[in-house]
């Protein structure tokens, strides 16, 4: 039998394709997830340092987190994870980083990110929220998500969206699909 596992093909968009195995009925053996990915930008990517406070409803669900960001200038390029309750909402403060490199050879890709690759003081939260298991049985992602967001009690941002989804088969065609939410929020760091 002929082993299935392709070489990668590098296309000059990044797009990566043809690896990994495949199974039986030739659909991949990763699970589709859908989630809903809220991206929140400050003017100029530039956080204030402070104690943040982000309350979201959504689904009939309301979740309180917090993150202490410090001092952009004294900040590394590592991400900061915010704490939720309950936890099916991750919070992160990440650094802006170009797409690192992929490299293949004739069995494997792979990518090495590097600290070189990120934009000093150049920052981005992004908030995920895992779909809530509605009465029907089915996950669903939420048509609008109240967000407020405050530092140092200040509020910055408080606005109902309604995430826009789009629905992919990402292991392929009938092999499942993923509907997935997004939606980007400016945050004015004046309070207002």
């Amino acid at each position: 039998m002929r082993n299935r596992t392709g070489a990668c093909v590098l296309i000059s968009t990044l797009i990566i394709s043809g690896c990994g195995s495949k199974g039986v009925s030739g659909c991949s053996q990763v699970a589709s997830v859908s989630e809903t990915t809220i991206t929140l930008e400050a003017p100029s990517d530039a956080w204030s340092a402070g104690a943040y406070t982000l309350a979201l409803t959504f689904n009939g669900r309301v979740v309180q987190c917090t993150m202490t960001i410090p001092d952009a200038a004294s900040f590394s390029t590592s991400e900061i994870q915010g704490t939720c309750a309950p936890t099916e909402v991750a919070w992160t403060y990440s650094p802006i980083c170009s797409q690192p490199t992929a490299v293949c050879d004739a069995t494997a890709c792979g990518q090495t990110a590097s600290s070189g690759n990120c934009q000093p003081g150049k920052f981005r939260m992004t908030v995920v929220l895992f779909p809530a298991y509605v009465p029907d049985g089915g996950p669903s992602n939420p048509e609008e998500v109240n967000l407020s967001l405050m530092v140092n009690g200040m509020g910055l941002v408080d606005e109902t969206i309604a995430p826009e989804e789009t629905t992919t088969q990402p292991n392929g065609a009938g092999c499942g699909t993923s509907v997935n939410g997004s939606a980007t929020v400016s945050v004015p760091m004046d309070g207002g």
